[in-house]
């Protein structure tokens, strides 16, 4: 009898070991992961509506941009020449729609000295620069200053213009 307890063990522990090897078995696969961080930057205006202007005087009036770019990405932000540019004077024009024109332009500062434009980019406007910066990932927002010029003798009405902002990044 003590033979056959002797088999009967070696068979129990053949077969408990067989059982570990099997559960300690493991099967391994990479698992790809990836990220695309993209350049990408977007810009929302709020444009400039004058207030009414007499014939004699000038007006001033501001609007903004905002920009909103990836961190550390550097951009430019342009403005063109409008709708109707007039190349000999440098200054942008309002259109009344039927063909009265009332000149303005656009400045990066309130002392309109700087006037905005697409210079090195579109060149539009040569006479005018633009604005430049670098994005934080959060909305950036600048002062936009419009300035009519005074004296210009045109009929009362409504006049408009569309200017063309770009950010080049």
């Amino acid at each position: 009898m003590i033979h056959i307890i002797a088999i009967v063990f070696l068979a129990v522990t053949a077969w408990v070991s067989q059982q570990v090897v099997v559960q300690a078995a493991t099967a391994s696969t990479s698992f790809p992961v990836s990220a695309t961080v993209g350049e990408g930057c977007t810009i929302n205006v709020s444009g400039i509506s004058f207030p009414t202007i007499t014939q004699a005087g000038g007006s001033d009036a501001s609007g903004s941009i905002s920009v909103t770019c990836p961190l550390s990405i550097a951009y430019n932000v342009t403005m063109n020449s409008g709708l109707n540019y007039d190349s000999a004077s440098g200054r942008r024009r309002m259109n009344n729609g039927a063909g009265q024109l009332l000149t303005y332009n656009l400045y990066r500062n309130s002392g309109f000295s700087q006037i905005w434009g697409d210079s090195g980019f579109q060149n539009t406007i040569p006479n005018g620069t633009p604005l430049p910066g670098t994005g934080t990932g959060a909305p950036q927002t600048v002062t936009v200053f419009g300035h009519v010029h005074a004296n210009q003798t045109v009929p009362n009405g409504t006049y408009t213009d569309d200017v063309l902002v770009t950010v080049n990044f």
